[in-house]
């Protein structure tokens, strides 16, 4: 269920970016509103309409890094996958999983093993590689846009990384339902206060069908974020990451059909082949 989900909010995603490519940090905005409303009625309706336990001890600074870190990472991501597509941006963004696993083990007491670090060796290739695809026959690839590229998957792989730890330690504190109510409303408040900053000049350029189609991705995500709390609250958090990467190889088949993203398949056969390796050498 989890990898159905994410490889169709990849292709959807995808799609959004080239419509509202103007509209970047609205479209985030919009998303993380739908992500917010979706995770306040889900915990309502679980705690029959009451509202939950008010944070206390470390949970709210694991809120607030929540808020962060969570809606900087996905911004990063979606930037990433305007400029490379849904299948080189589901093979590009395996270095999140390997940076969260990472932070998995340094904090929250995960293995590391000799296999951890040849699987990763591999990743890293099979990333860079897809870097150098071309998102289809219609964008081109600059190197310029190159080292946009880099910096995009380093910053939504480190912000991710951390997201992820203060995911992790909010729904052991809260619970998973109330972790809905409160950690998706700071990753609303977080996408707002990037939006202030950087998004309001956008407000010109929006329209009504800017707007249905970023609520539209909204709804998407929530669904996938559902998944993969409730994936996170029932596992350790570099196996629920490490299991969500076996959609790449479901992304870059249905990119290929619906999105024609059938360019280089030479060279985007061998960035999947080493993505796959490279997760088989982590989950060893």
């Amino acid at each position: 269920m989890l990898v159905v989900v994410s490889t169709f909010m990849s292709l959807w995603t995808r799609k959004i970016s080239l419509i509202n490519k103007n509209v970047f940090f609205t479209t985030g905005l919009l998303n993380y509103l739908i992500v917010a409303i979706v995770g306040v009625w889900l915990s309502l309706a679980y705690n029959n309409f009451s509202l939950p336990t008010l944070p206390s001890g470390n949970l709210p600074l694991y809120l607030v890094g929540v808020g962060f870190f969570i809606p900087l990472s996905w911004l990063a991501q979606y930037k990433l996958v305007y400029l490379v597509g849904a299948a080189n941006g589901a093979i590009a963004t395996t270095i999140s999983y390997i940076t969260s696993a990472l932070f998995g083990f340094l904090f929250l007491a995960e293995g590391l093993t000799v296999t951890f670090g040849i699987g990763s060796i591999l990743l890293v290739t099979a990333t860079y590689i897809s870097l150098t695809i071309r998102a289809d026959q219609k964008h081109k690839t600059t190197n310029k846009s190159r080292s946009l590229k880099i910096f995009l998957v380093l910053v939504s792989s480190l912000a991710l990384a951390l997201g992820l730890l203060f995911e992790k330690h909010s729904v052991d504190v809260a619970g998973y339902w109330n972790y809905l109510f409160y950690g998706w409303t700071m990753q609303l408040l977080g996408a707002s206060v990037i939006w202030l900053i950087f998004g309001r000049k956008e407000l010109k350029q929006v329209n009504k069908r800017n707007v249905l189609y970023g609520l539209s991705l909204g709804l998407v995500v929530s669904l996938s974020g559902t998944t993969f709390v409730y994936a996170l609250s029932k596992g350790t958090l570099s196996a629920t990451v490490m299991v969500t990467s076996a959609k790449i190889t479901l992304t870059v088949v249905l990119a290929a059909v619906f999105l024609k993203e059938r360019n280089e398949l030479t060279k985007r056969l061998v960035a999947l082949a080493l993505a796959i390796v490279g997760l088989s050498f982590i989950l060893w």
